[in-house]
Order: structure tokens, then C-alpha cells, then sequence
């Protein structure tokens, strides 16, 4: 039996016609399920619901709402779990006018690993979404002046970016070009337009020689080319759009593209050894969570503005986030029990560029905004490799 998900007063909204309905209109279906996802009648943002071998059906928050399906979330203040009446009644939406007659939300970078899973997020919530990618340079500001002109563009999340560490290297010009005059020209088109700006970082513009977890304000240390471009590029959106947002992230994998987890499933499946390294400290994170924060941020906190720190929860080394994909892998049959994974230092693989050794981010300040904690890297990598 599915969870339920109505909150009070024996009601809740039908996904087919956005009505608040008595229960008893839902016949023996309490749910009204349309086999994708339902609708929290508090929040009104649809809840995603996926198949689980080990308890059938599962609604998954992908929206990452600040409560859960018995109604009760988290006070900002005590920190204690409360039914959703204690705090009266819940905050409307920000919005004035449907969704579909809105601004749309501009996604630049729309086919790379989280441009891709951003469109289907917000297309998924209903927003208006239109996406570039390398068919509009975002290097030439007047490829981006073109693109937005005639259109009504509300928010601009900027997710395109030079991410090859080590070439940027030998690259530093078209490394310069994406990750910082790009993101100013972004900057620049977003205050000429009266939109919003999301702009995308990294943890590589700290040094790594840190111990303890990074914060917003600590000053930036960028080593390497890929490094300091992005943290150019911080700084030139700040200049040209002083109310943008900059979201620092790291350890990315997602469904859409290249990344640490494909790749080591693929050669578990072709190796009977591999060494990963044991020596850099970070937090694994889902594109999902990211597009989450994003749709959560547009949603309900249209006027947040600053540097903001987004992962999943926790830390942990490449060797442990390897052998947990194995543990994880093999549990599913997505690789055999052959393969060893073994740890070795940094040095036994020397790379073009230097990486942080130490590059774990305080989500303090994120989740004191949006009232939840991330989900820990743990349980999110198990939730991306269970069979759906």
C-alpha cells in the first residue's frame, strides 16, 4: 500500500486537475496515483514516486519539501520534528499567476549531466524551460543577447562550463572563455533582462589543504587552471549581477553523461583489480539533489541571493565511494564479486592538474534556508543504483 500523503482535513489534490478533492472522490485508489507522481496538498510540488524491490512502492521527495508524508517537518528554531498545524497555516507558493504563463526558466548548458536532469526536473514541476547548449556560445554575449531577445525569461541558471581538469591545462584560453567570460556574459545578460541568476561552481576553488569542512566565506585558494578560472568566474558574476546565486558543488554523478560512478561499474566489470585513490577527502552528490535545491530555490525562495554550498551529506574518500559501488553493484547485479578494489596514494597516479586533497563543503548555511538537511551520500548513492 502506498504511503499517504495527504496532510489534514481528510483532503487532498488530484494530479490530474490540480482540484482540492475529498478522499472519497478518489474511489479505492487513496492515492489517485497516475504512476508517476502525486501532489502534496501543503506544498502543492509533485512528489516522485519510484518501484523498490524491498518495500514496493516508495514516494521519493525529490523536491526535497520540508516535510514528510505523516505531515510533520523540522522548526528552524528548536530543531524538533512537529505536526504541520503547529505551525499554522503553511506559506503559499511564490507565485501570482500560473505557471504556465510565467517567465521560463532559462537552463544554459542543457545537455550536459545537470542541464539535462535540471530541464526534467522543472518540466516534471511545471515550470517553462528553455535550454542552449554549444549552438549558443556562451563565450559571445551576443549569441546569449540573440537567444533572449523576444523571449520572457525569469531565471537563468547558468550549468555550462569547462570541466576537463587536466586539459584545461594545456587549454587555458578556452578554459578562461567558458568558465569566466562565460559566466559574465551570463551574469550581464541575466541584469539586462531583469532575470534571476543561478550560476554553478565547485569545490576546487579552495586549495584543500583545510581540515575541517569549508564555508562560504572562507577565502578561495584555486590551484590550476580548471580551479582558477571557475573562481574568476565567481567573482565576475558578483561583479555584473550583485543579487545572483552561486552554488558550489562536487563529486557530481548523475543518469545523464560521464562520471566516477559509470566508470567504475564498467571496469569492475572488465577488471579483476583496480586501485583508487585513498588520500582526497569530498561528499559524492546526485545531480538530483542539486536540481532539487534549484527547483526549491526558484519555488519558494525567489529573493535568496549569495554563495551557497550544495552536496549530499557527509564525506568520504574515492576508495570508500568505490568499494560502496561495489558493495551496492553486486548486491543488484550490476557487476560480478570478482573485482578487488584496492587504495593507493595520490602519488601512484599523478594527473596533469593538482586535486584538493580536502574538499568536503558546510551545507550549514543551505540548509538553514531551506529547512532540510541533505540527504547523506550514502543512501543517496544506494537510491541511484537500485534497479528501478
Amino acid at each position: 500500500m502506498p504511503l499517504r500523503v495527504e496532510h489534514k482535513d481528510g483532503k487532498k489534490i488530484c494530479v490530474k486537475c490540480l482540484e482540492l478533492k475529498n478522499l472519497e472522490l478518489f474511489g479505492d485508489r487513496s492515492q489517485h496515483w497516475d504512476g508517476k507522481n502525486t501532489v502534496c496538498i501543503v506544498c502543492q510540488r509533485k512528489l516522485v514516486v519510484q518501484y523498490s524491490r524491498k518495500c514496493g512502492i516508495r514516494p521519493i521527495i525529490e523536491t526535497r519539501v520540508p516535510h514528510d508524508e505523516n505531515g510533520n517537518k523540522r522548526c528552524n528554531g528548536c530543531e524538533k520534528w512537529k505536526t504541520l498545524e503547529q505551525f499554522g497555516p503553511s506559506k503559499p507558493m511564490n507565485e501570482t499567476q500560473p505557471r504556465a504563463e510565467q517567465a521560463a526558466v532559462w537552463v544554459v548548458g542543457c545537455l550536459g549531466m545537470l542541464g539535462r536532469e535540471l530541464t526534467e526536473t522543472l518540466a516534471a514541476a511545471g515550470w517553462p524551460c528553455v535550454g542552449t547548449d554549444r549552438e549558443c556560445d556562451i563565450g559571445d554575449a551576443s549569441a546569449l543577447r540573440a537567444f533572449a531577445s523576444g523571449r520572457r525569461i525569469g531565471w537563468i541558471v547558468n550549468a555550462a562550463a569547462y570541466t576537463a581538469v587536466d586539459r584545461a591545462e594545456d587549454e587555458p584560453d578556452q578554459a578562461r572563455r567558458l568558465n569566466a567570460r562565460g559566466a559574465a556574459n551570463c551574469a550581464m545578460i541575466a541584469t539586462a533582462c531583469g532575470a534571476r541568476l543561478i550560476h554553478l561552481s565547485t569545490d576546487y576553488v579552495f586549495d584543500g589543504t583545510g581540515c575541517r569542512p569549508y564555508v562560504e566565506d572562507d577565502p578561495v585558494c584555486p590551484i590550476g587552471v580548471y580551479a582558477q578560472t571557475k573562481a574568476e568566474g565567481e567573482r565576475l558574476v558578483l561583479e555584473a549581477c550583485p543579487g545572483a546565486i552561486i552554488l558550489r558543488t562536487a563529486w557530481l554523478y548523475g543518469r545523464h553523461g560521464g562520471n566516477f560512478v559509470h566508470t567504475m561499474l564498467r571496469l569492475m566489470r572488465e577488471r579483476e583489480r583496480i586501485q583508487v585513490v585513498a588520500d582526497q577527502l569530498g561528499t559524492p552528490t546526485r545531480v538530483t539533489s542539486i536540481c532539487a535545491v534549484i527547483l526549491t530555490l526558484i519555488t519558494r525562495f525567489p529573493d535568496a541571493s549569495g554563495i551557497f554550498h550544495v552536496t549530499d551529506g557527509g564525506e568520504t574518500t574515492w576508495y570508500e565511494f568505490a568499494s560502496a559501488i561495489a558493495e551496492d553493484g553486486r548486491q543488484w547485479g550490476l557487476v560480478p564479486g570478482t573485482c578487488r578494489i584496492e587504495p593507493c596514494a595520490t602519488a601512484a597516479y599523478p594527473t596533469r592538474a593538482r586535486r584538493p586533497a580536502y574538499s568536503v563543503l558546510s551545507k550549514d548555511k543551505i540548509t538553514a534556508l531551506l529547512g532540510v538537511a541533505p540527504m547523506p551520500w550514502r543512501e543517496g548513492l544506494a537510491e541511484y543504483l537500485e534497479p528501478v
